[in-house]
């Protein structure tokens, strides 16, 4: 063979060699979606049959953009009040899911106020240092591995409990009855609600059928992924979150996706990776999965539902005194779901529901006019949220290795 034929021959080797790599890559790196109904449909159903491994991860996914992922941290940085509010209007949806459900009454069964307390600040915590530390610190990568062992243990724990007990929403646990079903604000809110509960709106919903005996799943995990980017990406001025971009948005669910894979949440369930090249299909996807996936079950509201969110109303109080939670109620209902709270307007205190409705206007339409209402909001939570750690860690949460290192207790099972 002449060295010219030889060097022919090496070419097309390589050649080809480079495209079967590239064409390897391109199906390893799951970077798009298929934001088709049906397969969306059918990508949910599978998750509920899968656990997951949690196995330690060592790097992070292909489709991991560290400038777009440190774009959403500077974004979430700026706007920490108002995504405060948005995780604790949009735990409201969450308790009202039949999937998690019987995780929290399982997870917490033993936990009284202090404990339940103690274990949302932790939660609150660990989310500050996912915005805070940069996204390749060690503090970073340590928080989210601690969190993903904490889903690998409950995951464990929940499925060799007998669950017939653990999701009865005519029976719920007896340390569930601490807290008395509060009847008139109740009834207020379901004649609030009844306005949603339309013919059109119904035909919209597809109830999701609930068959994996696996209560702990890659199902949950993608509740609860929208349950901290939902909300901002979808309704951000209704949050009071104004001066932002569309890369903002972007970058932040980014992040939330980076965070969902990293603290269980298989690369086969994450949606939202390539924000970029996908962000129509992907905001599509969101409003989808509120329609489908949460609003069926708002709208069929249990018991357990309603001394989930009762009892989340007691721990908030604990952090920020004094917001009843027909203020919670009525936020949710008016400024996200477009539902006047009439009834419930008329059932709240007039002095809780003046302060409720300072704290509306400030978080909300002030900030959004005004930057130094947002910093107002800001260091308000967050001096809150300090002065809670002083009380429940003795110390302040500031020095973030610190936090990924220690800052947990028996109650931070879940990411809500």
């Amino acid at each position: 063979m002449t060295p010219s034929k030889l060097i022919i021959l090496l070419t097309v080797f390589v050649v080809g060699a480079v495209e079967r790599a590239n064409s390897d890559s391109e199906k390893e790196c799951l970077s798009r979606n298929d934001y088709d109904h049906k397969a969306v449909h059918d990508l949910l159903s599978r998750s509920q049959n899968t656990v997951g491994d949690f196995k330690r991860l060592t790097d992070f996914p292909c489709w991991f953009d560290v400038d777009l992922a440190r774009i959403g941290q500077e974004f979430a940085r700026r706007h920490f009040g108002q995504l405060f509010i948005s995780n604790t209007l949009a735990s409201i949806l969450l308790f009202t899911h039949p999937q998690i459900q019987p995780v929290l009454l399982l997870a917490r069964a033993d936990d009284t106020l202090k404990q339940r307390t103690k274990g949302d600040l932790a939660t609150a915590q660990q989310i500050f240092l996912w915005y805070q530390a940069d996204v390749l610190s060690p503090e970073w990568f340590q928080s989210v591995q601690n969190i993903r062992k904490i889903h690998s243990s409950v995951a464990a724990q929940i499925k060799t409990r007998n669950n017939t007990n653990i999701h009865n929403p005519d029976n719920p646990p007896d340390h569930w009855r601490n807290f008395q079903r509060d009847e008139k604000m109740w009834e207020a809110f379901y004649l609030d609600l009844k306005q949603l509960d339309t013919p059109k709106v119904r035909e919209r919903l597809v109830p999701f059928k609930f068959s994996s005996p696996y209560k702990f799943n890659q199902y949950l995990l993608l509740i609860t992924h929208w349950f901290f980017a939902g909300l901002p990406v979808l309704n951000p001025r209704q949050l009071g979150i104004s001066n932002h971009t569309e890369r903002d948005l972007q970058g932040f669910l980014h992040l939330w996706s980076v965070i969902a894979y990293n603290v269980g949440l298989e690369e086969e369930f994450v949606f939202c990776k390539g924000t970029l090249d996908q962000w129509k299909e992907c905001i599509e996807y969101l409003k989808y999965f509120f329609v489908t996936h949460y609003l069926p079950h708002l709208l069929n509201m249990n018991l357990e539902a309603e001394l989930l969110i009762q009892g989340q109303a007691e721990v908030i109080k604990q952090f920020v005194p004094g917001i009843p939670l027909e203020f919670w109620l009525i936020t949710l209902l008016e400024n996200h779901l477009n539902v006047p709270g009439t009834h419930l307007r008329k059932h709240v205190k007039l002095v809780p529901g003046a302060f409720g409705s300072l704290i509306d206007w400030f978080s909300t339409k002030a900030a959004n006019e005004v930057d130094f209402f947002r910093g107002v909001l800001n260091k308000s939570i967050l001096t809150a949220l300090q002065v809670a750690s002083l009380r429940s860690f003795g110390n302040p949460g500031n020095n973030l290795t610190h936090v990924a290192s220690d800052h947990y207790s028996c109650s931070t099972y879940l990411l809500g």
